[in-house]
């Protein structure tokens, strides 16, 4: 890690990049940061099993079977941590979380005093201790139900994923950002590669030193990263194959959302992460020949008649050939841009 003072440095270069490039703009989307608790805990089922109008599970705060309406519960996405592309939507494993809010309220505490009421009772008799369930306080509902980008920034490099399963709560750290709020030249694997890339993780982590004396820093930091409102083609061809690629890669060798990065996934997040240097720098990049885009048109991950692991072996194998030009301007970011880009790339060490 370098010193503060030097990354400082950096950050106040690359805001100054940013600020005089005409396609980016401000983050207008919602970004919404969690759930107010009521009090208590969380009321957690697990072992569920969702069908079409209830959903019956195990609880283990209760510890009993339990059987409730399907749309009085949520998925629940409780890790401090989620794997980068990783689309939530596809792991096999689920606990949801008993919601509440003030159209379901009164439905809700009925359908728990009901049902549960004889068995708590008969647990708090043998146990001689109070059992309790908490309700959830949900803030714009309307933003977890949708389609959206769950960011995670309790870790020093930040995570994103897409969800469209309806995950409802998510802990300190998660950020939300509903799809549909995002510039219409976003995709969504555009948008994954720019939330898990090295240059949103250290403009993240030096706008918090800068501000930390400030209320919702974390927040603060997210919505002032600008965000394109144009890009070309060239760049949706190539972002929107790789991302598909490293998702694909990662669903594939994962489990239950798990991924023991190897050397081929590091590769290919390297590529994203160039392809972000020269979508947010792309005068700085042009000038110093760093460019990466064009030459990666030419990638195997690139061909559509590969299947995913001959896509991700191939691009491995044609990325560590000595004369590879994207594989030297990598290895060039220290010397041609020693002050911005090279500091930005090696601010992390696994």
């Amino acid at each position: 890690m370098f010193n503060d003072s030097i990354n400082y440095e950096t950050f106040l270069s690359i805001k100054r990049l940013m600020d005089g490039n005409s396609w980016l703009g401000a983050n207008n989307s919602i970004l919404v940061s969690g759930f107010r608790m009521q009090r208590g805990k969380i009321f957690v089922l697990q072992y569920c099993n969702p069908q079409a109008d209830i959903l019956t599970g195990y609880s283990r705060t209760l510890g009993v079977d339990v059987c409730i309406e399907r749309q009085q519960v949520r998925p629940l996405l409780y890790s401090k941590t989620v794997e980068g592309y990783i689309v939530i939507e596809s792991q096999k494993d689920r606990n949801y979380l008993i919601l509440n809010d003030k159209d379901t309220n009164q439905s809700l505490q009925n359908s728990l005093l009901n049902n549960y009421l004889n068995e708590c009772d008969a647990i708090d008799n043998e146990d001689k201790k109070s059992i309790s369930f908490s309700l959830l306080t949900p803030k714009r509902r309307w933003v977890v139900d949708a389609p959206k980008f769950i960011v995670s920034t309790s870790n020093q490099l930040c995570k994103c994923v897409y969800d469209e399963d309806k995950h409802w709560a998510f802990p300190l750290g998660m950020y939300a950002m509903p799809a549909d709020t995002l510039p219409t030249c976003l995709s969504r694997q555009i948008t994954l590669a720019i939330y898990n890339s090295k240059l949103f993780s250290f403009y993240k982590i030096e706008y918090e030193k800068a501000h930390r004396k400030e209320k919702c820093v974390h927040f603060a930091a997210i919505k002032s990263f600008p965000i394109p409102y144009y890009i070309n083609n060239e760049f949706h061809f190539v972002l929107d194959n790789l991302v598909d690629t490293i998702v694909a890669y990662k669903e594939k060798n994962s489990t239950i959302g798990s991924f023991k990065e190897d050397r081929k996934a590091y590769y290919l997040q390297e590529l994203i992460d160039m392809c972000i240097y020269e979508l947010y720098f792309a005068g700085h990049m042009q000038k110093n020949n760093l460019g990466v885009v064009h030459e990666l048109m030419k990638a195997p991950f690139m061909n559509k008649d590969l299947d995913m692991e001959d896509k991700v072996a191939e691009t491995y194998s044609w990325l560590m050939k000595s004369d590879n030009v994207v594989r030297q301007r990598i290895m060039l970011l220290d010397t041609r841009s020693s002050l911005i880009l090279g500091r930005i790339h090696n601010f992390y060490f696994k």
